[in-house]
């Protein structure tokens, strides 16, 4: 496919704004879930047991209310002093790991491209690949993910794409891991079906590669073969590259 002129059509920016904001909107419910739980059981739950264990319920609505009023400010001023703690620190990491949890299991497993038998084998070959893909630490490094990821499974392919080709005025070149009509995006941490993310991301392929491309090859050794290329072409079509990996 070759690159399409970079035209401002109006059909195709709310195409990538809405597939954008769909992939994001999943990033946020499951954020709003973690904090959901984490105030079930750190507040809601401890203020029911002081309300029956005192017996609180039993005074004036007005002064229960206000009672309730203090206990929360109580809990935020020792929030504030524990924020930048050890404690504050541990709270913080247990939040985050549920988070990464929930989306891994909700999200990132859900789609064709990478099942769960993958995941199983990439844990086998990588375990710290599949940290990274569990976790953000993917997100901006689709080059050496994809790589990784076609490394340890052997089927499949990288395809490098321009998206928003005609959304920005500088469009960015991009790695997704493709594999039986299905896409896996770093930048999302999510599964897409494939022909469906090229249109949401306004995109066009520029390279395809499969495993007996690159079997007998590290990335530092794929990378410095296909470095010039890409990068001549970026800055003849006046395209950004790569900014990590």
């Amino acid at each position: 496919m070759t690159i399409l002129e970079k035209t401002k059509d109006e059909i195709t920016q709310k195409t990538f704004k809405k597939f954008y904001r769909n992939a994001k909107m999943k990033h946020f419910k499951v954020e709003t879930l973690c904090v959901v739980i984490f105030y079930i059981f750190i507040i809601m739950i401890p203020l029911v047991f002081l309300d029956y264990k005192f017996e609180l319920y039993k005074l004036p609505n007005l002064i229960h209310f206000i009672v309730l009023c203090f206990i929360l400010i109580f809990y935020y001023v020792i929030y504030l002093l524990l924020k930048d703690s050890c404690l504050g620190t541990l709270v913080y990491l247990i939040y985050y790991k549920c988070i990464n949890f929930l989306f891994y299991h909700i999200y990132t497993c859900k789609g064709k491209a990478l099942k769960k038998s993958d995941f199983k084998k990439i844990k086998l070959s990588d375990k710290s690949l599949l940290y990274n893909i569990k976790t953000d630490e993917c997100e901006g490094y689709c080059y050496p993910t994809c790589f990784d990821i076609l490394k340890a499974l052997k089927k499949g392919k990288m395809v490098f794409v321009v998206i928003g080709v005609h959304y920005f005025h500088n469009p960015l070149m991009h790695v997704l891991y493709v594999n039986n009509g299905w896409c896996f995006d770093t930048n999302f941490r999510m599964q897409f079906e494939y022909e469906k993310a090229l249109k949401g991301y306004c995109a066009c392929i520029f390279k395809e590669v499969d495993y007996e491309s690159i079997k007998d090859l590290s990335y530092k050794e794929f990378k410095r073969m296909h470095r010039e290329e890409i990068e001549n072409w970026c800055i003849k079509n006046n395209y950004f590259s790569f900014r990590h990996g």
